[in-house]
């Protein structure tokens, strides 16, 4: 996609920090080239491992009125907030390009796996997330993203392959533009559970709310590509996609569940917020690999991808009955064998079922 942009757009330059063959960020077609002494009209630049100089590097391009984009692995946006923060505070339109945006990134564990970063580009005031979801919002969002003056955007994308949905069965994914939209159900109906969903996990959502609709439930999936553009539409339309007599909702994400409160519960209360809030699974079982390094000896991280076949649990069954809610509808599992830790009955504690390809965080 970033190839068939710059080749319309010839003042689109940029590079990666030394991640180009990862991050597919190099431009390939004929003429584009490496910008160096010797050939000044390329239009690759070569970072190399400089993630901030990357990032400042962008910011000095767009004060010169072309369009920069820099790429790298989200877990380095770290290494760059000073420079992104700068994009947001100078509204430079520079496009900060990570993918490997979960903890779907193949061999290289733990330290390359980005719990938290998702949640910390949000908190930045002024600038644009963007985490689609299918090949459709990915042009969708690269359509946005070329019509911007004043705002720079991080676009989010995933290191596996994700499956294209059928938007002819589905909504259109121009709905990417407000921020969030209503993917799949009945618009004009009150759903009994919202599924709210980004990036990778929608397909996630859209197999759990399959076997929903199959179990009649009337269930729908809402993908939140962007936090920052949902929060710009008014309310009218923040009510319709997230009505606020719904309050039975699951958010799916691969990142650290903060920030999600704001749109799975009202009056100051999350009500039921499913995430990733470990660094990594093996297939069948959960593995909690903590962020501080294990004494005396070393471990192999785990991995899991969104599409190794595990699919999509749902524990709401179980919610129901340990945690003693009567007013959510009892729902049978959407597949079964659940590696699971319970609140022992607590109403109001957490409640965690943690799967293959997703950990599901509750609160009563």
């Amino acid at each position: 996609m970033l190839n068939a942009v710059a080749q319309q757009v010839p003042w689109l330059i940029g590079g990666s920090s030394d991640l180009a063959p990862s991050n597919k960020s190099r431009l390939t077609f004929d003429g584009a080239g490496d910008f160096s002494p010797e050939n000044r009209a390329g239009r690759n630049l070569h970072f190399g491992v400089r993630e901030h100089a990357a990032g400042a590097i962008g910011n000095g391009l767009a004060l010169s009125k072309v369009r920069a984009y820099q790429a790298g692995f989200l877990i380095f946006s770290d290494v760059q907030r000073g420079a992104i923060r700068l994009s947001a505070l100078m509204e430079l339109p520079v496009i900060h390009l990570f993918t490997h945006d979960s903890i779907g990134v193949g061999e290289d564990g733990p330290t390359h796996q980005p719990i938290e970063q998702l949640a910390s580009l949000r908190a930045m005031p002024g600038l644009i997330d963007l985490r689609p979801g299918d090949a459709n919002e990915v042009v969708e969002a690269w359509r946005l993203i070329m019509q911007l003056r004043h705002d720079p955007v991080a676009i989010l994308l995933s290191r596996q392959p994700l499956p294209t949905l059928d938007r002819e069965k589905y909504a259109p994914s121009s709905g990417l533009a407000n921020g969030a939209y209503i993917l799949a159900g009945d618009p004009d109906t009150t759903p009994d559970v919202i599924l709210i969903a980004t990036g990778s996990e929608v397909s996630l959502a859209v197999s759990a709310y399959e076997q929903l609709i199959t179990d009649g439930i009337n269930a729908r999936v809402v993908s939140m590509p962007s936090m920052e553009l949902f929060d710009r539409q008014d309310q009218t339309y923040r009510d319709y996609v997230l009505p606020p007599a719904v309050t039975a909702r699951v958010a799916i994400e691969q990142a650290s569940a903060f920030g999600w409160d704001r749109w799975v519960g009202f009056s100051g209360r999350s009500h039921r917020d499913a995430h990733l809030r470990c660094i990594g699974a093996v297939e069948g079982a959960a593995v909690e690999v903590r962020l501080h390094p294990r004494p005396r000896r070393r471990r192999r991280a785990p991995r899991a991808h969104p599409d190794d076949g595990a699919g999509l649990r749902n524990p709401l069954n179980r919610y129901t009955s340990r945690c003693h809610q009567p007013t959510w509808p009892p729902i049978g599992p959407v597949a079964s064998t659940l590696a699971c830790h319970t609140c022992a009955g607590k109403r109001g504690a957490w409640f965690v079922v943690i799967a293959p390809a997703a950990y599901l965080l509750w609160s009563g």
